[in-house]
């Protein structure tokens, strides 16, 4: 490759860096630390491009790849079985790149950011498909540029630009970037979830609101699956929850009483499953505890079958 054009590529990668790191600061994904720091490796491959360079950054890069995808899993609300001992697989391909021949390091990353995209793609729920593909297609890619294959350079900078594209449009689609209010009204209730039959009117104006009704008011979000402001895609749980852990701890932060309503309790369990939703508020439940947030759940615990409800009052504690 041309050395203009490998530092070209070294600023545009360092660019990724910064506004991957930048993302997790702002949002506290640390899917988003594992990616940033992937992308320093390869930033650093191509602004002092070699051989050996490539091995190392490929080797790390794919490690710390398959961490972001156990995060984002994890931040996705989808349970994976002995997920603490898979984080140590990342070491695999940093472990081989220092004691087996570089074609063995190269094959064994690519084989790791093939995993590492499989695995978003067979558990992950729709959002993450797309990625999980991307992922797939950079392992496929890193063995060709292995085996130094025709245009082998251009399709690894187009695979990486790819990646950063689809890594993006998931934050994008899951985080919460804009402003939140606290009223701070004193509720005399417990912290932590309560269930409510009748939705709290009275409340309203000084709560953060999820609900199937459409009202123009600060912190109202209308749950459809219609693409408009102020609209929160039913499927959507870690979006609803990254606006929920900001309201909860900005009340904190602000010594106020956090309040939050969730309307159409029914509708969330038909579209995510009663297993998803009931994570949902697991997660939920935890931080209102932490932030000593009440939170109302509006819904008739008639709808669920006695097992459901039973799962559900264990989860609220």
């Amino acid at each position: 490759m041309h050395p203009l054009y490998s530092y070209t590529a070294g600023i545009i990668f360092l660019s990724i860096y910064i506004a991957s790191f930048y993302a997790y600061n702002k949002t506290d994904r640390k899917s988003f630390l594992a990616i940033s720091l992937a992308w320093i490796s390869i930033a650093i491959y191509y602004l002092f491009i070699s051989k050996h360079m490539f091995i190392v950054a490929i080797s790390v890069f794919s490690g710390l790849i398959w961490i972001s995808s156990l995060e984002l899993l994890k931040e996705d609300l989808i349970e994976i079985p002995q997920e603490r001992g898979l984080k140590y697989f990342f070491l695999i391909p940093i472990a081989v790149v220092l004691y087996k021949p570089e074609m063995v390091a190269i094959l064994v990353s690519s084989v790791v950011l093939l995993l590492s995209g499989a695995i978003l793609y067979m558990k992950g729920s729709k959002r993450l498909k797309p990625l999980g593909l991307s992922k797939m297609f950079l392992g496929f890619v890193v063995l060709l540029k292995a085996f130094e294959a025709t245009y082998g350079d251009i399709l690894l900078i187009i695979s990486f630009l790819t990646l950063t594209m689809f890594e993006f449009d998931h934050l994008l689609n899951t985080a919460y970037f804009g402003d939140i209010e606290v009223a701070g009204k004193e509720v005399i209730l417990n912290e932590g979830i309560n269930i409510t039959r009748i939705f709290p009117k009275e409340l309203e104006d000084a709560a953060l609101v999820f609900s199937r009704d459409r009202k123009n008011k600060p912190n109202w979000f209308w749950i459809s699956k219609l693409d408009e402001k102020g609209v929160i895609h039913p499927t959507n749980l870690p979006k609803m929850l990254d606006i929920a852990i900001k309201y909860m701890k900005k009340a904190k932060e602000e010594n106020k009483q956090g309040l939050i309503i969730i309307d159409g309790v029914e509708y969330l369990i038909v579209e995510n499953g009663f297993k998803a939703f009931l994570k949902f508020l697991s997660h939920l439940r935890d931080h209102a505890v932490l932030n000593s947030t009440v939170i109302y759940l509006v819904t008739d615990l008639n709808s669920l079958n006695e097992k459901e409800r039973a799962a559900l009052m264990r989860v609220l504690g």
